[in-house]
């Protein structure tokens, strides 16, 4: 587009009113055909044209940079165009009529002269054309400007506060406002199941000391305890060497089956897969690869059913939305 900034459309190949998930596409696709480890590091030009598709993603890929680059672009246009006209206009007033002993023949163009009239009709017309063009510009900053204050607004989260919902993570994380990437991302989330564990330790005591004054408590404890699921005909029964738990929430369902210490989880209707669970300490237990996209991690905590969340992810491992889950019984 410009001597200091490319035209990122055409480096992605991609149209100026491409949508979000065109421009990831167009990414991968690029990526994987420019990368340094997949085509060799050996070629500057392999890592350098990697780079340039990098930051035309990086640009494009994010809303608010994307609108800027786009307001860029535009101005840019409009100033190319503008300096067009001002070349055209002074190509047409520097023709004059053909000087004495000149060949006319050698001459790109027939020598007509314009009279001084006719003349200054065309630069006013040119003069005009150029403040048009400006103004143009100017609307065109105004509207984009509008549009970005408008996104801002349709971008505020309104939290509705509900006294009955137990605490968990939030519903929603933006990406590109600091969302860690990868397992790094959970660390908000550990320290969250570490205050519930606490805030469980804490009920724990209450109730042993209850229990010890007069036993009245643990009765009201054992009748406030919710009777387990039934499973359903063919189910195996849950013990510790198998085990069944069915999960569910935010209109997605799951359930995780343990089999002789083999887990294998069936997300929302999909096929039985083999995760692979990492201990995270402190009780937390994550499952990744549930399912072929490996766009799903769950969270679980140990022994505990209330305290199950679902972490979305897009396709490089950035988490962008959490939201909890109920579960039929404790996982792990």
């Amino acid at each position: 587009m410009t001597a200091s900034r490319p035209d990122y459309y055409a480096l992605l190949g991609i149209a100026a009113d491409a949508d979000g998930e065109a421009i990831r596409a167009a990414y991968r696709a690029l990526a994987k055909q420019h990368h340094p480890d997949l085509a060799g590091g050996e070629d500057p030009g392999t890592t350098e044209r990697f780079l340039e598709i990098q930051e035309a993603y990086d640009v494009l890929g994010d809303a608010d940079r994307r609108a800027q680059y786009d307001v860029e672009r535009r101005r840019q246009e409009a100033l190319e165009e503008a300096r067009q006209l001002q070349r055209e206009l002074a190509d047409r007033l520097s023709q004059g009529p053909v000087p004495p002993g000149s060949r006319v023949a050698i001459r790109p163009m027939p020598a007509v002269g314009l009279p001084p009239k006719r003349a200054a009709t065309n630069s006013w017309l040119y003069a005009g054309a150029i403040l048009f063009v400006v103004v143009a510009v100017v609307v065109i900053i105004i509207e984009q400007r509008q549009k970005n204050l408008a996104a801002q607004q349709d971008q505020i989260t309104v939290v509705r506060v509900d006294g009955a919902r137990r605490p968990g993570p939030p519903d929603e994380v933006r990406r590109g406002e600091g969302a860690p990437s990868g397992l790094s991302a959970l660390a908000k989330e550990k320290e969250q199941f570490a205050r519930l564990q606490a805030s469980q330790a804490e009920a724990a005591r209450l109730r042993a000391e209850s229990q010890a004054q007069g036993g009245n408590a643990e009765k009201k404890v054992a009748t406030s305890t919710p009777p387990s699921p039934a499973l359903a005909p063919g189910d195996q029964p849950s013990t510790d060497a198998n085990r069944k738990v069915d999960c569910a929430g935010e209109g997605r369902k799951f359930f995780v089956i343990r089999q002789n210490d083999v887990v294998s989880v069936s997300y929302n209707g999909g096929p039985l897969m083999r995760p692979t669970i990492h201990d995270q300490g402190a009780g937390l237990i994550i499952v990744s690869m549930v399912e072929p996209t490996n766009r799903i991690s769950l969270g679980f905590m140990k022994g505990d059913k209330d305290r199950t969340i679902v972490l979305i992810s897009d396709a490089v491992g950035n988490v962008f939305r959490t939201f909890g889950v109920d579960c039929s019984a404790a996982a792990f």
